[in-house]
C-alpha cells in the first residue's frame, strides 16, 4: 500500500507544517488509542480466562468486564505516546517514507509498541519488574492496541500526507463490485462457521496469545468479509460517500465482543 507521492521531500518543506497543524492528528490518534486499548486490554484477559479455565478475571472492584479499563490515566498516556510519535513522524523523513508501505507500518508498529512497553516497564512503573506473569500480556497491549492506532491515526491525518476526499462519488464498476462481493461472502461465510464452533465448542489448551488470536481473529475477518461486502455494493453503484463501509469491521467487531462477553 502506497500514496500518492505528495509529501514534501526537501527538509525545509517537511519541516513547513506548523506544530498547530499537528493537534488533529495527534487528538485523533490519542482518542483511538485510548478506546482500543481500553476495550482491548480487558478483551485479552477475558479471553485467555475464557477459554484456558472457563471462568472470567476478576479486578479489585469486582468481575472484570469491557469497561473495566476506562479511566483517565490510560488516555492521558496515550496523548503522551501520541506526541512523542508525531515529533518524530513530523522530524524523520525516513520514518515517513517506511510507514508508506503496509509492510513497514506494520513493522515500525510492533517496534514503537515494544518501545512504549520497555519505557513504561523499565522506566515509568520499574517496581513492577517482579511480575513475570504480567510481562507478555503488556507487551501484547502495546503492540496490540496501543501502537497501531497511534501510528494509522498520525499517518492517515498527517498534514504532510495528502488530501482524502471523505465523501466523493466513484465511478461505477459492476465487474470490480462483483469480484469483492464474492470475496467478502467467502470470508464473512468462512469466519461465521468458526466463529460459532469456536463459540460452542471452545478449547481448553490454549496460550494467552492463541487464545486472543482465534477468539477475535474471527471476528476481525467477518469485519473485513462484511466491509467487501458492502464495499462491493458501493462500487457496483458508484455512491458518494463509504462511511458505513469504513466502519463496518470496527462495529462488528464491538458487535461481536459484546456477543462474546457481555450476553
Amino acid at each position: 500500500m502506497t500514496t500518492s507521492d505528495a509529501r514534501p521531500t526537501s527538509a525545509s518543506s517537511a519541516a513547513t507544517p506548523p506544530i498547530e497543524a499537528w493537534l488533529t492528528p495527534i487528538g485523533i490518534a490519542a482518542l483511538a488509542s485510548g478506546i482500543v486499548s481500553c476495550l482491548g486490554t480487558p478483551m485479552m484477559w477475558m479471553t485467555y480466562y475464557r477459554y484456558r479455565w472457563g471462568t472470567a478475571p476478576h479486578t479489585t472492584s469486582g468481575r472484570m468486564t469491557l469497561t473495566s479499563e476506562f479511566a483517565v490515566r490510560p488516555f492521558l498516556f496515550c496523548i503522551g505516546w501520541s506526541l512523542l510519535f508525531a515529533l518524530c513522524y513530523r522530524e524523520w523523513p525516513a520514518l515517513r517514507r517506511v510507514t508508506d508501505k503496509i509492510f513497514g507500518m506494520i513493522a515500525v508498529t510492533a517496534l514503537f509498541g515494544t518501545a512504549l512497553w520497555a519505557l513504561s516497564h523499565f522506566v515509568i512503573f520499574p517496581h513492577k519488574l517482579g511480575e513475570a506473569a504480567y510481562e507478555v500480556p503488556g507487551w501484547l497491549r502495546f503492540v496490540l492496541f496501543v501502537a497501531p492506532p497511534i501510528v494509522w491515526a498520525t499517518r492517515r491525518f498527517s498534514p504532510l500526507a495528502p488530501r482524502r476526499p471523505f465523501w466523493s462519488r466513484h465511478e461505477a464498476s459492476p465487474e470490480g463490485g462483483q469480484r469483492q462481493i464474492t470475496t467478502g461472502l467467502v470470508l464473512a461465510i468462512a469466519a461465521g462457521l468458526y466463529l460459532a464452533l469456536f463459540i460452542t465448542h471452545p478449547g481448553t489448551d490454549y496460550s494467552l496469545l492463541l487464545g486472543l488470536l482465534l477468539a477475535l481473529g474471527a471476528v476481525l475477518v467477518l469485519g473485513i468479509g462484511t466491509s467487501l461486502i458492502l464495499g462491493g455494493i458501493w462500487t457496483r453503484r458508484g455512491w458518494p460517500g463509504r462511511a458505513l463501509v469504513r466502519l463496518s469491521p470496527l462495529l462488528l467487531a464491538l458487535s461481536g465482543a459484546w456477543y462474546v462477553y457481555v450476553r
